[in-house]
């Protein structure tokens, strides 16, 4: 009888569900929304736990930056998902940017405007995209257990550094992590990526049970709570303290969708645009849209990967010898006046024009010049004008660190 009512119960829900994709055939895969009078529904239950609860804590994963173009891991697009069936980010349609160009999408806005109003406490999060950062939130009031790609750190005093790059683009040995800068202390800086089979960080972890231990409201965005112990620490709360849990996800998840106590199918910007209108600050606090920005193959674990072939490396590695000093006091040749730090620095013959961000005067000389490669002083990225895409090379290497070198001016003791 017990069954019967658990197989009613289940085809009652999927029938008040509509998948996103119909041609979708893998069950585990297909990603569903309900019914709008019903989300809202849920909606009002999950603000007025919010307004009771004295400790609310957000536990994040891929699912809320698919709105910031970068693609999740495990949905019908996702990159491990692509990849067990084949199929590139470019043939399946995935839009998608560089994680360092990647903007806050109207959830990581909504979570730090709850923080700002005392609704939120504590976030923890498995995505190592840097958009919770970017969007405000300090990192006292947050643990990123998979660590950070635009923070590196000192294993020996423990102090953090937040770049404007991706501080793993110079690690030559993922196993040691180091990034060739260093630390104010003088010791070697190491990226904060947790990989396969590593440690979470103890720091971040600790804290991150001490808050889910306390949650009276644990909201979950985004996850579909595969990687432990990240999904353990979600029904922390509810042990300890009777707290509950909400879970806005689009896929089913069998092994916990029963055990949370609200279930909301929903993106998790429709879930928080919806909360904040509930919660009275829909007028005082407006989401923004993200803005649209150059598309990017998406590839492999960061969401977007550089090409790593490019034929024109060979013909434009001569900036050592063209390369000017100081390269960050010098402005743009044309636009002398444009933000330093928005020039790029051409490859063929150390030309520094300003990006398309100012007055695109980086294309003209490309145009001119024929010189096809150039490196950016903004997040050090590599782009090749006649691959039309960021590239990566063992040969560029050098330039790289030397540049590095010069924005980051420390030295080993």
């Amino acid at each position: 009888t017990y069954k019967k009512m658990e197989k009613k119960k289940k085809n009652t829900m999927t029938k008040n569900l509509t998948p996103l994709d119909p041609e979708e055939k893998d069950k585990n895969i297909q990603e569903y929304v309900e019914e709008k009078e019903t989300l809202i529904k849920k909606v009002k239950e999950v603000a007025e736990l919010i307004k009771r609860s004295k400790r609310t804590v957000v536990h994040t994963g891929a699912g809320i930056s698919t709105a910031s173009n970068i693609p999740s891991f495990r949905g019908p697009k996702g990159v491990w998902t692509l990849r067990d069936r084949g199929i590139t980010a470019k043939e399946a349609g995935v839009k998608s940017v560089p994680m360092t160009k990647a903007k806050p999408s109207k959830t990581h806005q909504a979570i730090k405007k709850l923080m700002d109003v005392n609704y939120i406490h504590h976030l923890v999060s498995c995505n190592i995209d840097g958009l919770h950062l970017k969007s405000g939130i300090s990192r006292e009031k947050m643990d990123e257990l998979h660590g950070n790609i635009f923070v590196e750190d000192c294993r020996q005093c423990g102090k953090e550094y937040i770049r404007e790059h991706d501080v793993t683009m110079t690690v030559q040995n993922p196993k040691d992590h180091i990034t060739g800068g260093a630390c104010e202390c003088g010791y070697p800086l190491r990226d904060t990526i947790i990989h396969f089979d590593e440690k979470l960080n103890s720091r971040y972890l600790e804290r991150a049970i001490k808050e889910s231990t306390k949650a009276e409201v644990m909201l979950v965005l985004g996850t579909s709570l595969k990687v432990a112990p990240a999904n353990q620490l979600v029904f922390m709360g509810q042990a300890k303290k009777k707290g509950k849990v909400v879970l806005v996800n689009l896929q089913h998840i069998p092994q916990y969708d029963k055990k949370v106590d609200i279930r909301c199918y929903a993106k998790a910007d429709d879930f928080m645009s919806l909360l904040l209108k509930e919660l009275d600050l829909n007028e005082k606090h407006s989401l923004q849209n993200i803005e649209d920005v150059e598309e990017e193959e998406a590839v492999a674990m960061h969401g977007v990967y550089p090409r790593p072939n490019c034929p024109h490396v060979m013909l434009e590695n001569t900036i050592d010898a063209t390369l000017p000093k100081q390269v960050y006091s010098i402005g743009c040749a044309t636009c002398p006046d444009a933000p330093k730090k928005e020039n790029w620095v051409c490859l063929g013959c150390g030309h520094l024009s300003c990006s398309r961000y100012q007055k695109g005067h980086a294309l003209e000389h490309y145009k001119q010049s024929k010189h096809p490669i150039a490196i950016s002083l903004y997040d050090l990225s590599f782009w090749c004008y006649e691959c039309n895409d960021y590239i990566v090379s063992p040969l560029l290497r050098e330039t790289y660190m030397r540049i590095h070198a010069e924005k980051f001016p420390l030295k080993l003791k």
